[in-house]
């Protein structure tokens, strides 16, 4: 199944769900922290999230790196989560690394794999719009070499949607100029909210 979150396992349906859809025991996850510049594997996010799987009682719970872990390597975990941060960051390595082909591959045999913000962003449409979207909460980025997302789903994301309408006074109505004038749907997914994919390829959107 795919899961497109804000915030990855904070609402605990998630992972919930994810068991309960499961075919098979899950046993070995990965976290991809590459985003999450510059401590990655060390962000105390990252932290959490290895955390949080080892008490779920899975055996075996890595941190895959873009940059040097061999791509195939990854094909044996039963779960890959998908931290945030830095979408071009993020982006540029998992096309540069083609670790998008095997994730494509892990999602049509019905692996799990979680993304939060930035890592839903890479599983559904892109990270097009982000440069948008930066300049509405103050957040410079650069642009990915390669915007389109894996294609899960064709939805235009907008992560941590609650958290920062209580930061930017005119939140919604600058999303809904982005709307009108790129004639596209932004989904505003709230930190509780996830939207998952299940294995006849059906989409749910899941409020908090």
């Amino acid at each position: 199944m795919i899961f497109l979150t804000s915030a990855g396992f904070t609402n605990p349906n998630v992972f919930k769900l994810l068991k309960e859809s499961s075919l098979k025991p899950v046993q070995r996850a990965c976290i991809i922290a590459n985003g999450m510049q510059p401590l990655k594997e060390k962000h105390p996010i990252a932290l959490i999230t290895r955390n949080y799987l080892v008490q779920k009682g899975l055996k075996e719970v890595d941190f895959y790196n873009l940059e040097f872990d061999d791509p195939n390597t990854i094909l044996k975990y039963d779960i890959v989560t998908i931290l945030g941060g830095n979408s071009c960051v993020l982006f540029n390595l998992v096309k540069k690394t083609g670790i998008d082909v095997q994730l494509r591959k892990m999602g049509d045999r019905g692996s799990h794999i979680i993304g939060a913000s930035a890592g839903a962003m890479l599983l559904s449409s892109g990270n097009k719009y982000t440069k948008y979207f930066g300049s509405i909460i103050g957040i410079t980025e650069d642009i990915s070499e390669d915007t389109h997302g894996l294609g899960f789903t064709d939805d235009v994301l907008f992560p941590h949607y609650d958290m920062l309408l209580s930061k930017v006074k005119d939140l919604e109505q600058q999303l809904c100029r982005i709307e009108l004038e790129h004639n596209i749907k932004i989904v505003r997914l709230k930190n509780m909210d996830f939207i998952y994919v299940d294995s006849d390829g059906n989409k749910i959107y899941i409020e908090g």
